[in-house]
């Protein structure tokens, strides 16, 4: 992993070049390399690898192809293809460009020793002062293609030549590095010279040779990437690179907006003329994730002597760490560094909730609203100064992750699509079927977005992964669910939502409950209902009575708790959840607008370390009394509990319906991620045969 770990390389003293230039050799490079020698290289950390398999198949087809097109002698620029990584910051890419050697090293042509494997790093630099243009022409705006300019592609040949001998020799990367290896050699570098010394240097007369070419950060000069591309696809027709038996393959690690295709998209950088892969790298799953924050732990326990207290992947405190901030690099390496800073950080779920905290405000600092507009795509309109349009593309996206909505990679999004916000990294895409996905995003990476939009109907016991829901939280929860599905579709312009919509698909109910409409309307509130001290009361233990509803043109609610403030609000608006506390060991209820009354059933014990006993079961007769005291004249009456319940849709009364056990963990999406595991054995008890428990328990 690059960036700050790494230390400055020593250049020597800058200077011009004021001597005529000298003829560049082979022994002129060796002998530069050997006196510059590598002891002040960059240090590149790089942590134990994570296999993404999917990445691993699709390097080893890419150069399992240019290697037999070369062994067969073939000339033809369409036989060749490089290999692009793209992915948002912190997701692997570079680490993937590193590993090539590995992943490939058991390939027919490197096993049987035809092929000596070198990898050169080259780390692109806008605008870099080491390849001169006298004029960066725009791109075609109708075939997204820069014009060809053969003195730039020559110049990059020189650039090329360069960075290869530099990294080769001495394993530096860094501008001012390649600065001072050109000022010492008194020369303009030429690749035929560089590989005749690549060759002498390691004695490989025989074999072939196969030279990585890793361009990192492709995406911080296009115009430079489009040449190198154009310069390295002609090699394959060099007769003297091909007299040394060199073949080249390009290895493109960046990020968006510049996205390397097979196909002309004037939109983006065409890659017509290149030859140039890409495969996309989403955020890691949680088991990877988990895999990738031991390796971090470890190589951090080495440096340090903070670090006292081993953490087991089996503590529910910490596996709801990383699945908060699961998926990318950057931000679990950072999760790490707050490990470290505290000896026994899992002592306590409030410590690992101040963890959390620290880490939202490092990814707000990390992802601005910016980087988010960016990996919108589309163009942003000079007129709109606030960029409302853009924001509102981002309020669309946040909906979709919130209700899990079935989308494709062509659901436009802006002037984009839902395709090109996923190459900004920042989001991934679950595939539910060949062509459906659903929108994801880490934890830590919505909260730091949701206070960039100041969304404040986003409470923290929903953006709090270490909330522990119980009989008391457990309705407000399910609430503000609720009303953050109301108050998205309202900023977002949905007036109206089916059942099913708003209970993502997971409710139990008959089509005719399902299909069944709900006006959105603007700005939804919440408020919750008086609980009422009895005047005559016998019994101490149940002091207290309850609002029931008769007239919901009139419920009694608080509207200031500060001050005792109480109104009357009319529920058949639309306009107000009204949580009605039943203080019963049954259940409290819901009203989140006119027609539809809830009532939950938790039954989830608090605190930690995990219950040993499951939940439980909630029976069709738990459900028929719960339905009695409903509300007279309710049209719909829905049930969410994380109980199980076994009996089918038909056995429901009619205008009812139920999120029950692993529908409720579906329902909680990225959310509430500690419940997942404290009900982790309701699950084990109601899975159906067959059903994978990492799907429903890990891998969400």
């Amino acid at each position: 992993m690059l960036g700050e770990n790494s230390t400055t390389a020593w250049a020597g003293p800058l200077r011009s070049v004021t001597q005529e230039e000298e003829p560049l050799t082979k022994e002129r490079i060796i002998e530069i390399g050997q006196k510059i020698a590598n002891k002040d290289k960059p240090v590149i950390t790089l942590y134990n690898y994570v296999e993404r398999t999917h990445i691993q198949q699709f390097i080893r087809g890419k150069i399992s192809t240019n290697l037999e097109a070369f062994q067969n002698g073939s000339s033809r620029l369409n036989d060749y293809q490089g290999i692009s990584i793209s992915g948002g910051s912190g997701t692997g890419k570079t680490r993937h460009g590193f590993e090539t050697i590995n992943i490939i090293k058991d390939l027919k042509q490197i096993k049987n020793g035809g092929f000596k494997i070198i990898h050169i790093f080259i780390q692109i630099f806008p605008e870099s002062t080491l390849v001169y243009f006298d004029k960066r022409p725009p791109r075609d705006q109708f075939t997204g293609r820069y014009p060809r300019n053969p003195s730039h592609v020559n110049s990059v040949g020189h650039y090329l030549a360069l960075a290869i001998a530099s990294y080769y020799f001495t394993g530096n990367y860094r501008q001012e590095s390649l600065q001072y290896f050109r000022e010492l050699a008194k020369s303009s570098f030429n690749l035929i010279t560089v590989l005749q010394a690549i060759r002498q240097s390691c004695s490989i007369e025989p074999q072939k040779l196969l030279i990585l070419l890793q361009l990192d950060e492709y995406q911080r000069d296009e115009y430079l990437i489009a040449n190198i591309l154009r310069y390295t696809s002609q090699l394959v027709t060099d007769k003297q690179v091909c007299d040394l038996k060199t073949l080249i393959v390009p290895i493109c690690t960046g990020t968006a907006p510049i996205k390397l295709r097979e196909f002309d998209n004037p939109g983006h950088l065409s890659v017509t003329d290149y030859n140039v892969y890409d495969v996309h790298m989403s955020p890691m799953d949680i088991k990877k994730s988990l895999n990738f924050m031991d390796s971090v732990i470890v190589h951090k326990m080495k440096t340090s002597d903070e670090f006292t207290n081993p953490i087991s992947r089996n503590n529910s405190l910490y596996r709801t760490l990383v699945g908060a901030v699961r998926g990318i690099a950057v931000v679990m390496e950072r999760c790490a560094l707050e490990l470290l800073n505290m000896k026994r950080p899992f002592d306590s779920a409030e410590q690992t909730k101040e963890i959390w905290r620290i880490l939202v405000d490092w990814a707000k600092r990390k992802y601005s609203i910016d980087n988010w507009l960016d990996c919108v795509g589309g163009r942003k309109d000079p007129q709109d100064f606030t960029d409302e349009k853009r924001r509102k593309a981002i309020l669309k996206l946040i909906f979709w992750i919130h209700t899990q909505k079935l989308i494709t990679k062509d659901t436009a999004l802006d002037d984009s699509t839902v395709g090109d916000h996923e190459a900004g990294g920042l989001i991934f895409l679950e595939e539910i079927d060949n062509m459906r996905y659903k929108a994801k995003a880490p934890l830590v990476l919505i909260a730091s977005l949701v206070s960039h939009l100041k969304l404040g109907f986003f409470d923290d016991i929903i953006l709090d992964p270490f909330t522990r829901l119980d009989e008391e939280s457990f309705p407000k929860f399910i609430l503000h669910m609720h009303l953050i599905t109301y108050r998205l579709a309202d900023l977002v312009g949905i007036r109206q939502m089916t059942i099913e919509e708003i209970y993502f698909g997971c409710l139990l109910a008959s089509n005719e409950m399902l299909s069944k409409t709900i006006n959105i309307q603007p700005n939804v509130n919440y408020r919750s209902a008086l609980i009422i001290k009895r005047k005559d009361y016998d019994d101490p233990k149940h002091p207290y009575t309850w609002n029931q509803l008769i007239d919901r043109k009139k419920v009694s609610v608080i509207a200031d708790a500060n001050n005792d403030k109480v109104e009357n609000v009319d529920v058949t608006t639309g306009r107000f959840i009204v949580l009605v506390r039943r203080r019963s060991n049954s259940s409290d209820s819901l009203t989140p607008h006119a027609e539809e009354q809830y009532k939950f059933s938790s039954a989830i014990e608090s605190g930690f370390p995990l219950p040993e006993t499951f939940v439980g079961e909630f029976t069709l007769d738990d459900f028929n009394k719960e339905l009695k005291k409903a509300t007279k004249g309710c049209e719909c009456f829905i049930v969410m509990t994380v109980k199980r319940f076994s009996h089918q849709v038909n056995e429901l009364p009619t205008g009812t319906g139920i999120v029950f056990g692993n529908r409720f963990l579906e329902f909680m999406g990225i959310y509430g991620d500690l419940t997942r595991f404290i009900a982790k054995l309701v699950s084990e008890k109601t899975m159906d045969e067959g059903e994978e428990e990492s799907e429903m328990i890990i891998d969400d």
